[in-house]
């Protein structure tokens, strides 16, 4: 799958190679969105599933859509077994769409369920490694940016691709701003574009992205320059 993700490398240099929209509903891109409201959100119809897929189907991307309102549940609709099924033997490149209402802790699901963000990992992992390490994971939720702690942690990476809001969003924002971010995906745009369309679009500013890899290499990074500041009195990180 790499050859289909190439373009979303963070790298100046990157070519990128245009994925297009495919007619075939049976191959090409897969938004596949696992949604979770709040019992509020049930009660006034507020989900932006239904009106993504609308939305995305008119710009010849797949979707499939997924109402989840408890952590189990959650889990099911993230399992090797469901993703390997949607992909079709490999014909569609899934991208997996998480919307709930999210913290600095995790996820909360309609029944008052919560996901921490080390559990996402653990749900993250073997869906990586079914797509050969090229998952791309679009947050679209509050705090959804705090997903990328799945990736701090020694071992395998739980994603390729992270990509949403590092502050509070509304409803319409993300729904602008993914809009167009699957349409610049499915045109083969590299992710940094991709997310200034976004931002532009939705006129919100705190949509972002990195790749798992550099998560981690900020992460040690980080907790390096914390041993050494304890070990040597005065040390400055920029030295």
């Amino acid at each position: 799958m790499r050859s289909r993700t190439s373009a979303l490398t963070p790298s100046e240099n990157d070519t990128a190679e245009p994925l297009g929209p495919s007619d075939d509903a049976e191959s090409g891109l897969l938004v596949y969105m696992v949604e979770s409201p709040s019992a509020d959100d049930f009660y006034y119809r507020q989900w932006q599933g239904q009106g993504l897929s609308e939305l995305l189907k008119l710009a010849g991307i797949g979707t499939e859509h997924r109402f989840v309102i408890d952590k189990g549940l959650f889990r099911r609709a993230l399992s090797v077994d469901t993703v390997k099924a949607l992909s079709n033997d490999g014909r569609r490149f899934p991208v997996v769409h998480i919307t709930a209402h999210g913290d600095d802790a995790g996820l909360d699901f309609t029944n008052g369920d919560s996901l921490t963000w080390r559990e996402l990992r653990d749900v993250l992992l073997p869906l990586n490694n079914l797509l050969s390490g090229d998952l791309v994971v679009c947050m679209s939720s509050c705090k959804g940016w705090n997903a990328c702690k799945t990736a701090m942690a020694l071992g395998r990476q739980p994603y390729f691709l992270l990509v949403g809001s590092t502050e509070n969003v509304s409803w319409s924002e993300s729904s602008v701003g993914f809009v167009t971010f699957y349409h610049q995906f499915a045109s083969g745009v590299h992710p940094r574009d991709m997310v200034a369309a976004m931002k532009t679009a939705s006129q919100h500013a705190h949509f972002a992205y990195a790749s798992g890899k550099r998560v981690r290499a900020a992460h040690v990074e980080d907790l390096v320059n914390r041993v050494v500041r304890q070990a040597i009195p005065g040390h400055r990180d920029d030295c």
